[in-house]
């Protein structure tokens, strides 16, 4: 199969290219123009330049019909204190890149579209479990996860098959999830966030690369997806196995009003509990290569 990734050099985008391409898979990896270096990961890949967020020439590669699935991954990081300026690109990133591959695919025969979203969408959940279907919070990720995915809808009404990809915060080597937290912990300072009793989802970034392609495979799979692993965990267990995992105590405790006064409105996100399942997944047949913290932090930090 043929793909087209939007976001190529991000986290997610670099590993993705690098599983396809190790799978079989041909890979057509859009680069920002300009771009005078790109991952090692790319290295078998075909590149393209342009701005994902503009018309240009490199909507032709992705209408061309050779491209059988395209996978959008462009998007401003969401962890950092959130200026008007920084809530401006979190949106348009996203919503605007969408915007021009579903103008791209105007008149196209008929293809696959796997478009991100996260479990931002659901917002505060409590101890609820959160399924595919269930209703989308109303805090500001949660909105424009909704006109994320509202964008990339767009497609489908041209006759193209069109997968949201709700992604749990990844877990991986080297970036992700656990990037900013790593040398916090093994310094001995990690502790747990507010009271700890919030859920937390999360998915390996192996894993995360094969429900994708899964999914491309899967003629049955379109609309939302959530992709997360099936067995959430308490920030208080999360702690817990992350200090132990590095031989490292976790006493501290860090409040909700210091994250607040650290990260502003963002601390909202961070404190949010979101016991998300990936029930269509499962449904489906995917099996999880890691569906435990434990394991996957074990991978990841040894």
């Amino acid at each position: 199969m043929r793909y087209f990734i939007l976001g190529s050099t991000g986290y997610i985008g670099s590993h993705l290219a690098k599983f396809l391409v190790s799978e079989g898979h041909e890979v057509t990896a859009m680069v920002r123009s300009g771009t005078t270096s790109h991952p090692d990961s790319l290295d078998n890949t075909d590149i393209v330049y342009g701005d994902p967020l503009a018309p240009g020439a490199w909507q032709q590669h992705l209408r061309d019909s050779n491209v059988d699935a395209i996978v959008n991954l462009v998007g401003n990081p969401i962890i950092q204190r959130w200026t008007p300026a920084r809530q401006q690109a979190i949106h348009d990133t996203r919503i605007l890149s969408t915007r021009m591959v579903v103008q791209a695919l105007a008149g196209a025969q008929p293809k696959i579209f796997l478009c991100a979203n996260a479990v931002g969408y659901f917002a505060e959940g409590g101890n609820s479990l959160l399924e595919d279907d269930a209703l989308p919070g109303r805090d500001f990720l949660a909105t424009i996860c909704q006109a994320w995915q509202h964008e990339a809808e767009g497609a489908q009404a041209q006759g193209h098959r069109v997968i949201i990809g709700r992604f749990a915060p990844v877990i991986g080597k080297n970036g992700g999830l656990l990037a900013p937290m790593l040398p916090v912990f093994r310094a001995g300072l990690g502790g747990i966030l507010g009271n700890g009793r919030q859920w937390m989802s999360w998915i390996h970034i192996h894993d995360l690369c094969r429900a994708i392609a899964f999914c491309v495979d899967n003629a049955s799979m379109q609309g939302p997806c959530t992709m997360t692993s099936p067995h959430p965990v308490t920030n208080k267990r999360f702690t817990a196995i992350l200090g132990k995992v590095l031989h490292r105590p976790t006493f501290m405790r860090i409040p909700a009003f210091a994250l607040k006064m650290i990260y502003g409105q963002v601390a909202q996100a961070m404190l949010a509990s979101q016991r998300c399942v990936p029930s269509r997944l499962c449904q489906a047949g995917f099996t999880f290569h890691f569906q435990d913290i434990h394991s996957a932090l074990e991978d990841v930090c040894h």
